[in-house]
């Protein structure tokens, strides 16, 4: 489980009145969510390397702009 001591002796009572608390008020012992920008998902990231590639093929130079590839995909 995470956060729980594998082997580094007895868990303390605070920290299981801590556990059991968070417990009784959510059900769950799970991390809450937290603030600030999400995660990208893994086939965004796919997508955006594939355009970036392809205009980079397509170019005159070999290069292609971050706002280009924005347009491109759709993705901020």
């Amino acid at each position: 489980m995470q956060g729980m001591r594998d082997s580094k002796g007895p868990i303390r009572s605070s920290a299981l009145n801590k556990r059991l608390k968070k417990f009784e008020a959510t059900g769950s012992l799970a991390s809450r969510q937290r603030s600030g920008r999400p995660s990208t998902a893994a086939a965004v990231v796919t997508t955006v390397e594939q355009t970036v590639q392809f205009m980079s093929a397509v170019a005159a130079h070999g290069e292609c702009s971050a706002r280009e590839v924005s347009r491109q995909t759709e993705v901020s």
